[in-house]
């Protein structure tokens, strides 16, 4: 597992709501990669790409996993969708995504198939207001 930790504003967040996405996030990684697969986990001082003035946090958790394919990722946030057949409930994203906007932030990815190969979810969550305005400042 590859983890980089920055210094990053302070931000608000339920801990255990914040915790279920990310052993979501983690799980899912872990369920595609084949032995020996890469995990990574980033956290880093960012911005909203929709509003880069708007100053927080990005938690970044990639995988060396086969990659989403492109006909699955429109669909991912859907409530009961599941690229796991069998075994998967289809709402473990769709929550995920829920909690996240209820924190003010947002959720994406990046999926990769051919070549290089692997996922990459990108968390954005707000500053506590406090924080933002003294980053303004300095």
């Amino acid at each position: 597992m590859i983890k980089r930790y920055e210094a990053a504003p302070r931000v608000t967040v339920v801990a255990g709501e914040l915790r279920q996405v990310i052993s979501n996030l983690l799980s899912n990684a872990l369920d595609v990669m084949l032995v020996g697969g890469r995990l990574g986990i980033a956290v880093r001082p960012s911005f909203d790409w929709r509003n880069p003035q708007r100053r927080g946090v990005r938690i970044s958790i990639t995988d060396t996993g086969p990659g989403i394919p492109r006909e699955f990722r429109h669909r991912l946030f859907e409530a009961f969708f599941s690229t796991k057949a069998d075994f998967g409930t289809g709402l473990g994203l769709w929550v995920s995504k829920a909690i996240i906007e209820k924190h003010g932030g947002s959720i994406r990815f990046h999926s990769w198939e051919n070549g290089s190969t692997g996922t990459c979810f990108s968390i954005f969550l707000p500053a506590d207001s406090a924080e933002e305005e003294a980053s303004r400042v300095a």
